[in-house]
């Protein structure tokens, strides 16, 4: 296997285990300085996590499809944009961005343990535009949880039949 791809699996693997800490936890809603420093923070690791992705689903045959089925929370669109559910499809938009931006939404007062009321955030996915596809939605959670449990496997299998 070529340095470059063993050194991409490791980076992918490194930002996806940050990107699940990152989606997985809440943050307090009124603190500005705070739920900005992390969208940006999001949006450097969901590209760097992309790119570095990429180059190991390119590894497989194209027919070989990895799909984004299990959210860290509950949420629905509330407009008309798809939610992307293809990793290569992910990080195809993801790499041909043009607007990337972080979507954060208020936790319900039920699970909430920062105090007060309507009071928690959390980060639970990306919108991305790119020049050739319009508005969609990216669980990251979805994401990276389909690199950890299903392409760290596949890959390793693919390792070693080489």
């Amino acid at each position: 296997m070529e340095a470059i791809i063993r050194k991409s699996f490791d980076l992918a693997l490194n930002d996806a285990t940050v990107l699940w800490g990152l989606t997985s936890t809440a943050y307090p809603k009124k603190h500005e300085l705070v739920i900005n420093t992390l969208a940006i923070k999001m949006l450097e690791l969901v590209s760097s996590f992309s790119l570095n992705c990429r180059r190991i689903l390119e590894q497989f045959p194209p027919k070989h499809k990895f799909k984004m089925e299990t959210a860290r929370w509950i949420w629905e669109s509330n407009d008309s944009k798809p939610v992307i559910t293809d990793l290569w499809e992910a990080t195809n938009y993801i790499i041909h961005a043009k607007t990337l931006s972080t979507g954060i939404e208020c936790l319900p007062s039920h699970l909430s343990f920062i105090k007060g009321d309507d009071n928690s955030a959390f980060i639970p996915y990306i919108l991305v535009k790119t020049d050739h596809k319009e508005f969609a939605y990216i669980d990251i959670f979805s994401m990276v949880y389909c690199f950890l449990y299903d392409v760290v496997g596949a890959f390793n299998k693919l390792l070693e039949k080489h």
